[in-house]
């Protein structure tokens, strides 16, 4: 069982929140077997993945890290 833990830290708790809210959308239809959970803690939001296959989990990674940057990039416009 692959496993990861990923923190994104901002700058008010409300940024953060708005964050975790996306974020947990996108995780709302997954593949078989594959867990991904979105929380928020204050100013952090954390995002656990766990998969058996490393391609499954490498593009769940790829995905969080592409989605998590483009609603950053919202949120400074």
């Amino acid at each position: 069982m692959l496993r990861g833990r990923f923190e994104f830290v901002y700058r008010d708790e409300q940024d953060a929140g708005t964050v975790a809210q996306l974020l947990e959308l996108d995780n709302r239809v997954l593949p078989r077997k594959l867990t991904v959970r979105t929380v928020q803690e204050g100013k952090r939001v954390i995002t656990s993945v766990e998969h058996e296959s490393l391609g499954t989990f490498q593009a769940t990674v790829e995905d969080l890290l592409f989605c998590e940057r483009l609603i950053e990039d919202l949120l400074r416009v």
